[in-house]
């Protein structure tokens, strides 16, 4: 247990170094793709849901701190871990899964839990940053071009971990 726990802590200090020092710079008409929500997607099932709320507030200030974005990581990353485990539980068809991933739910389960994890995040936190609605299609185009490039950035990291 110890071994994987410092596996998943490993992987997400390493996706929070390159989306605070490699994605800043990385925009293409205002696509931002948000690596570091692999490590939430791919966090074993059996955690407790307070040790996910909490890694997934710390994880998301430390972002804030770094990127200086007052409290939108935070947010989201945290409002992210909080629909996890009810999603896993609806998409999954299996009782329990030890650590979710295409090899144990599946490669459509997986992805339409991805996709929905991501989407979450990518709206509450394009919400967040522009507080307002007067721009709705500039809005929605940035929700859900950097979603894609979120997905198929995870989708490259998950073909890594088989």
């Amino acid at each position: 247990m110890k071994s994987g726990v410092m596996k998943h802590l490993l992987i997400l200090a390493l996706l929070l170094m390159l989306q605070i020092w490699v994605f800043p710079m990385v925009h293409f008409w205002s696509i931002t793709p948000f690596i570091y929500l692999y490590a939430l997607i791919i966090w074993p099932a059996q955690w407790s849901v307070y040790a996910n709320l909490f890694l997934a507030f710390v994880a998301g200030l430390i972002l804030d701190f770094s990127l200086d974005t007052p409290g939108m990581h935070s947010m989201s990353f945290t409002l992210v871990s909080y629909f996890r485990l009810p999603l896993l539980r609806w998409l999954s068809s299996k009782e329990d899964i030890a650590e979710p991933g295409e090899k144990s739910m599946g490669f459509l389960s997986f992805w339409k839990y991805a996709v929905l994890l991501i989407l979450i995040h990518h709206t509450c936190f394009f919400l967040l940053e522009s507080f307002a609605f007067f721009s709705l299609p500039t809005l929605l185009f940035r929700i859900f071009a950097s979603s894609l490039a979120t997905l198929i950035l995870c989708f490259f990291l998950e073909r890594f971990r088989r």
